[in-house]
């Protein structure tokens, strides 16, 4: 049995599994696998594979050959988190960000190519000299770094809905979950956060008129999604 993941933000495309299928075909199999949040990010692509390993063939037209496909399955999903939509990394802003040395995380993303990719064009960086970042990116999965974690979500994902409804390349295209480019990324975020308005353009508005209401939704609907 192989399981691989395919990411259509970052382009990476990973084996997360290779284990011997059972000798019963009647039973079943739960799998479970460990995602790399960091090099997988967005629409994954999720594809099972039962494959011929060593073969007995029964009859000549049977597979005989190592690595033959005798079953195959894909399934898309989203993957939500930190560094799951686009590329992350770790500094020392006390060197790198002298302007802001506390900060714990910050955000880049340059909209002047809307078309541009958006693993190019946004990055997260985590400020390593902050203890509880550090922690954090060491990955036990204590309650401090679960709740710190939560905060990063909410906060990177209020910032990318801001930006979409500031750009007009965002609001003046239909959603696209097969493209890559930054404008139709942050579209489809914005519909993942408000499903039931066709017209994002109203977005642009409720920011406007009510930005404290804006974030309390994205509050909201992460809470909803964790």
């Amino acid at each position: 049995m192989v399981v691989k993941a395919k990411s259509d933000s970052t382009k990476a495309d990973i084996l997360l599994l290779d284990a011997a299928a059972p000798a019963d075909a009647n039973v079943r199999v739960p799998l479970q696998l460990d995602v790399p949040g960091t090099e997988l990010g967005g629409r994954l692509t999720l594809t099972t594979f039962i494959l011929v390993d060593a073969s007995v063939p029964l009859d000549p037209l049977a597979p005989h050959q190592r690595g033959s496909i005798l079953w195959k399955h894909s399934a898309h999903v989203y993957l939500q988190g930190i560094g799951a939509q686009f590329p992350t990394d770790a500094e020392d802003f006390r060197r790198t960000r002298p302007d802001t040395p506390d900060a714990l995380w910050q955000l880049d993303a340059d909209l002047s190519d809307p078309e541009a990719s958006f693993a190019s064009a946004v990055r997260l960086s985590m400020n390593t000299s902050q203890p509880a970042v550090k922690r954090l990116l060491q990955g036990p999965h204590t309650p401090e770094n679960k709740q710190l974690q939560h905060l990063l979500d909410i906060d990177v994902t209020r910032q990318m809905a801001v930006l979409a409804v500031q750009t007009d390349a965002v609001l003046d295209r239909e959603p696209d979950h097969e493209d890559p480019s930054v404008a139709a990324v942050l579209r489809c975020l914005l519909q993942q956060l408000w499903p039931q308005i066709s017209d994002p353009h109203i977005l642009r508005k409720l920011w406007d008129s009510e930005p404290s209401k804006f974030e309390a939704h994205v509050q909201s609907t992460i809470g909803r999604l964790s």
